[in-house]
C-alpha cells in the first residue's frame, strides 16, 4: 500500500487528504496519484477515496496494474505457487479469485478500472499521465533477459564442488 492507501484503509480518510494536499503543495503539478484496477473491496475503497482527493486537489492520476505474472491463464499456477510459498491450502494464499494481477491489454485495462469506481474521465487522463510520468523516467529494462550476479568462485574450489 502507498501512503495515501494505507491511511485509506486505516480510517485515516481525513489524514489522506490533508497528506494529499501537503504533497500537492510541495510537488505542485509534478504529482501523480496511483490507481489501481482490481476489484476486491479494499481497492474499490482506496479507488473511491483516492477519485475525490485527486479532483478536490487537482492531482494527476496515473493508471497501473499489481502484476504478478504475464497473463490470466497463469492465474491458477500463481495461486497454487502462492500457497506453497505461504503454507497455506490452494485457495488461501489471498490471491484465488481475482486474475487481475497480470500484465492487461489496453482493453481489458479499460474494463478493469471502470468496475472498480475509476470515472471514465480518470480512467483516460490516467492513461494519458501514465505515458508522461514513463517519459520523465529514465530506466531500462532488459526485455526476457535473466539478471544473475556474478560471484567470483574462490580459488579453492573448483567447478565440479559447486
Amino acid at each position: 500500500s502507498g501512503i495515501l492507501s494505507k491511511r485509506i484503509l486505516d480510517g485515516q480518510v481525513d489524514d489522506a487528504f490533508e497528506l494529499a494536499k501537503k504533497l500537492k503543495k510541495e510537488f505542485k503539478d509534478d504529482i501523480y496519484i496511483e490507481l489501481q484496477g482490481h476489484y476486491f473491496p479494499e481497492q474499490l475503497r482506496v479507488n473511491a477515496v483516492l477519485s475525490q482527493i485527486i479532483d478536490e486537489y487537482n492531482i494527476k492520476p496515473i493508471v497501473t496494474t499489481d502484476a504478478h505474472y504475464k497473463s490470466p491463464r497463469q492465474h491458477e499456477l500463481h495461486t497454487a505457487i502462492k500457497s506453497i510459498s505461504y503454507g497455506t491450502k490452494y485457495g488461501e494464499s489471498g490471491f484465488s479469485g481475482n486474475p487481475t494481477y497480470c500484465l492487461l491489454d489496453s482493453n481489458k485495462l479499460k474494463f478493469e478500472f471502470l468496475e472498480s469506481n475509476i470515472t471514465k474521465k480518470q480512467l483516460e487522463e490516467s492513461m494519458k499521465n501514465s505515458m508522461e510520468l514513463a517519459d520523465k523516467c529514465n530506466g531500462r529494462m532488459e526485455k526476457y533477459g535473466t539478471i544473475v550476479p556474478n560471484f567470483p568462485i574462490p580459488e579453492e574450489f573448483d567447478e565440479t564442488q559447486i
